[in-house]
């Protein structure tokens, strides 16, 4: 139980006196989950429907007090002239700002990546480097949170950015336990969204930026504007920011950051500070020479994708940013493992065939995903993958047509398709990549492409990487792609690993 005296100082510039002894039992976002006694945060409604119906609901439901933008209130107040009415400028801000006032523990190092490819890997790459060195550390973001401690287990997965509470609520777990470094994901949604402020970031990572997420964004730029806010406005001034120096939109990003007095470290294959000078193919790896602050190094990276070390030369910035010394970050990358789902090896066929799960689900993760494994293999390329329905229309067409572009052969199946019609999806694919197959059944689709993979072949199962599930009309179907292709490999007398 809290009053509304500990909260109004971080919600309103107006002074609401009567308010202060006010009584808070809960907080809740959802009017129709309103209880007496609980405050409600009226959220803008993210499908532009008005939120005047959930303020009414709240206030029959018995809310305590309600906070709502100054728009709202302005309407709000002639109707309702007794209601008790928190007006604001951003209620997603204000809900960020509850919630880290009520959680307000966070670990020492905490950092955050963005970008629309590379995020997990990344984060999981920094958590498994800082471990390496001795370090507590942790991993949030798409699969959950990745720690050493039995209770992240327990945390729900499957969002990028958790809302405000919840992940504040994880944070205040982790600096009590002593978890002291802690990479999370920031996605656009989630910045756009105000999932994240309210953290303390010390260094902050951009990786790339390319098609994604248009259905709500509306645009490239606009995208590119809701990752920009964690350099903007998230990143503690004058804290460290690591840019992708091989990706055009860095430059902007530069600029700002030298605007703030940031402290900018760069990497990749023009990176001053983490530069790739040599990359060398293996089968089942590469060799890397890199320049790490002006000290030449080999790394034997036992990691196939030439993506991958991209992630992997900003992870190690990261962890250079804080603190990890230079001998532990060099001692940990041939060490590292892949991240679940991501290029991950999943087998041979009884041929030789070599098959790979990944999470691309863009057309410039599947490109490099596609670009990248094509080196390390003698025989075609096979990709299966899908798209998700009730989202991005645009990339459906780009993505068979990068497909038809770097795959030898590609089988087109159902991914998630929500509440659209799979067939739907599925020829706006086709449309892209003439001579495609068309298979519906996911199951029946990965098992055509492996009887029909030879000797010194690859076929990449894309699309879906970690999920463990299908989304259809609502209900969520089990399916997992590695345990599928395994479990098919094994039935055609094939080496599952």
């Amino acid at each position: 139980m809290m009053h509304l005296k500990e909260l109004l100082p971080l919600l309103s510039d107006t002074p609401l006196p009567h308010l202060e002894s006010v009584p808070v039992s809960g907080i809740k976002d959802h009017s129709a989950h309103v209880k007496p006694g609980d405050l409600f945060l009226a959220l803008p409604s993210l499908s532009g429907k008005d939120i005047a119906g959930n303020i009414e609901e709240a206030l029959t439901n018995g809310a305590a007090a309600v906070i709502l933008s100054h728009p709202h209130w302005d309407h709000f107040k002639t109707a309702h002239p007794e209601a008790p009415f928190i007006p604001t400028k951003d209620p997603r801000l204000a809900r960020a700002k509850i919630a880290a006032h009520i959680f307000p523990h966070q670990p020492k190092h905490l950092v955050a990546v963005t970008g629309t490819n590379g995020k997990t890997s990344t984060v999981h790459f920094f958590r498994q480097i800082c471990e390496m060195a001795g370090k507590k550390a942790a991993s949030i973001g798409t699969l959950g949170v990745q720690s050493a401690d039995a209770w992240s287990k327990d945390m729900t997965q499957g969002m990028t950015c958790p809302d405000p509470f919840t992940l504040h609520k994880c944070l205040d777990h982790l600096a009590k336990d002593g978890t002291d470094y802690v990479a999370l994901e920031a996605s656009s949604h989630g910045l756009h969204q105000r999932r994240l402020d309210g953290a303390d970031f010390e260094a902050a990572a951009f990786t790339n930026l390319s098609h994604e997420h248009l259905d709500y964004h509306g645009t490239l730029q606009e995208y590119f504007e809701a990752k920009k806010r964690l350099f903007s406005d998230l990143l503690v001034d004058g804290m460290t920011a690591i840019l992708n120096a091989d990706d055009a939109h860095a430059q902007e990003l530069l600029r700002l950051c030298n605007k703030r007095q940031d402290r900018v470290l760069t990497y990749g294959k023009g990176g001053k500070d983490v530069r790739l000078v040599e990359l060398v193919l293996q089968e089942h790896g590469q060799l890397l020479t890199l320049e790490i602050f002006g000290r030449l190094c080999k790394i034997n990276l036992p990691l196939v994708g030439t993506f991958q070390a991209a992630n992997v030369l900003c992870a190690a910035s990261l962890a250079c940013a804080v603190g990890i010394s230079y001998d532990d970050v060099i001692e940990a990358l041939p060490k590292l493992k892949n991240v679940p789902g991501r290029l991950q090896y999943v087998g041979h066929t009884h041929k030789g065939g070599h098959v790979y799960v990944d999470y691309a689900h863009t057309p410039h993760a599947l490109e490099s995903v596609l670009t990248s494994i094509r080196p390390h293999v003698k025989g075609p390329v096979v990709v299966v993958f899908g798209c998700g329905g009730d989202r991005d229309k645009q990339k459906r067409r780009l993505m068979g047509e990068v497909a038809h572009l770097h795959a030898d052969q590609v089988i087109v199946t159902d991914d998630n398709p929500r509440t659209e019609d799979p067939k739907v999806i599925r020829a706006s694919i086709l449309a892209g990549c003439p001579g495609a197959i068309s298979i519906a059944d996911r199951r029946q689709a990965i098992e055509t492409a492996l009887k029909g993979l030879g000797e010194h072949g690859v076929c990449v199962i894309a699309g879906k990487g970690h999920e463990q599930g299908q989304l259809v009309n609502g209900d969520v179907i089990p399916f997992d792609d590695v345990a599928v292709a395994k479990e098919l490999l094994t039935g055609l007398k094939g080496t599952p690993a």
